[in-house]
């Protein structure tokens, strides 16, 4: 009776070949961890508008993640994760308040007893990347919803902000940079809405 004939494998390469399917199967199984620093330029110029009205701040985050992007290739070889390196709530609260200072207003935080309230709610900070060696196409995309309440005055409205990159050198990222330009857009159009403003200084 004939054996079938199967050809010796030098154990040093067997177990070589077992490491490096271990290898793989632990970087398709773990994400690499990016943190980006959230620091958006307040675009506000400072004014008298506000007159030294105090305002009850609150900035809560409605996002069901803290995770800015996750990313994989097609064959989950490469995954990554993009967040903040700090709470993100905490800076906005402060650049808020840096803004609504600039303004002229008298910004106090979390605090209910005032008549005059403004609520900032994060919707959104999301960035997709999408590879075209050696660039990458970006996408940034932010969103607020600011609601005052003064005097049983109301005033509510969703601001958002979109930036694409067609083409960026892959180095840039995770574009730290244009996630901060697009939320600095965001304090832009929410400090320059006239409706806003009429409801806090009603």
């Amino acid at each position: 009776m004939n054996l079938p004939f199967y050809p010796s494998i030098p154990v040093e390469r067997f177990f070589l070949n077992i490491l490096f399917l271990l290898v793989l199967g632990g970087l398709a199984g773990c994400a690499t961890r990016h943190t980006v620093i959230i620091d958006p330029y307040v675009p506000v110029t400072s004014s008298q508008t506000g007159g030294g009205k105090k305002v009850g701040l609150k900035v809560v985050d409605s996002r069901k993640s803290n995770i800015i992007a996750k990313w994989s290739d097609k064959i989950n070889l490469r995954k990554f994760d993009v967040v903040p390196d700090s709470d993100i709530i905490d800076t906005l609260d402060f650049k808020i308040s840096e803004g609504l200072g600039r303004l002229g207003y008298y910004p106090k935080r979390n605090s209910g007893s005032l008549e005059r309230l403004l609520t900032i709610e994060l919707l959104l900070i999301h960035a997709r990347y999408e590879e075209k060696l050696p660039n990458m196409k970006v996408q940034i995309k932010t969103a607020f919803h600011a609601e005052c309440k003064n005097q049983g005055q109301s005033y509510g409205k969703i601001y958002t902000d979109r930036k694409n990159l067609e083409s960026t050198p892959a180095s840039t990222f995770p574009n730290e940079k244009l996630i901060n330009a697009s939320l600095s857009n965001i304090l832009l159009q929410m400090f320059s809405d006239p409706n806003l403003l009429d409801c806090l200084n009603h």
